[in-house]
């Protein structure tokens, strides 16, 4: 293991205060926003977001969480290329959809947190929850890492993992993730604020298995199935691309598309 991010500096006094940003448009940024806020070992002074409201299967009473969260706390909302004047220490990616370029990472002197939705090192990139299904893994996992300049590639902090069973879904396992990254954050909280955290650089990570980057292009071509094929197979696409919001596995029939889900009698929450 390795201590400390190379370049990072270590707090002289646990009395000092962290100035944290969070980059963030979904419920859950909301939540660590809150959790920040509450803090007096913290100082919350920035907030990056979008006024574009959260879509509607997230079933949360706000449009826009992030954004009315942090106005409620009368916490600055500001773009990204403004980040850089305000002197930040640490922050925190909360599944933010947008690469934070080299020279804003570079201002923060602790580093900045990512939430990833994926088990690092073996499942980089985007819709991780679809391709453990695809793989038939036997597992789902998520990660916080520090960010650096490549995309899901920095020392890991902790990560965390649980069986995928016969029954889950790509939605079902996005929950799930949800749930264990806030585990996680709470979890390491402290000793990331302390700037005390026992990182592990991700090549150390890897025994038998590889790592993977997945783009939004490899789906293509994925949801269509045939009716020829195995029964198991079927059901497996389909649980795979079962999502609400988003498109499902389909198949053809008399040269029809027909959309293909899984019957449940489970809410969305």
């Amino acid at each position: 293991m390795s201590k400390f991010r190379i370049g990072y500096k270590k707090r002289y006094s646990s009395n000092m205060v962290t100035k944290t940003v969070v980059f963030g448009n979904i419920p859950l940024a909301r939540n660590v926003i809150k959790y920040l806020s509450d803090r007096t070992d913290a100082k919350l002074v920035g907030v990056v977001t979008t006024n574009e409201p959260v879509s509607g299967w997230r079933n949360t009473e706000l449009k826009t969480p992030v954004l009315d969260t942090a106005n409620s706390l009368g916490i600055p909302i500001y773009d990204l290329e403004r980040i850089p004047q305000l002197d930040p220490d640490l922050g925190f990616t909360v599944r933010y959809n947008k690469i934070i370029p080299e020279e804003v990472l570079n201002v923060f002197d602790q580093g900045v947190v990512n939430f990833h939705g994926g088990y690092l090192p073996e499942y980089r990139g985007v819709d991780t929850a679809t391709h453990v299904i695809l793989d038939d893994a036997d597992y789902f996992g998520v990660t916080l890492h520090y960010l650096d300049v490549d995309i899901d590639t920095g020392p890991v902090i902790d990560r965390k993992k649980e069986t995928i069973s016969t029954d889950d879904t790509s939605y079902s396992l996005y929950k799930k993730g949800e749930r264990m990254l806030w585990e996680l954050f709470v979890a390491n909280i402290e000793d990331i604020l302390e700037n005390d955290v026992q990182t592990e650089p991700q090549q150390e990570l890897l025994t038998d298995s590889t790592t993977k980057y997945y783009k939004k292009a490899d789906l293509a071509g994925e949801r269509e199935v045939g009716l020829d094929e195995d029964p198991s197979e079927i059901v497996r696409r389909i649980r795979a691309f079962d999502f609400p919001g988003h498109e499902p596995a389909f198949t053809r029939i008399n040269g029809k598309k027909v959309n293909l889900r899984l019957e449940s009698n489970d809410e969305i929450s």
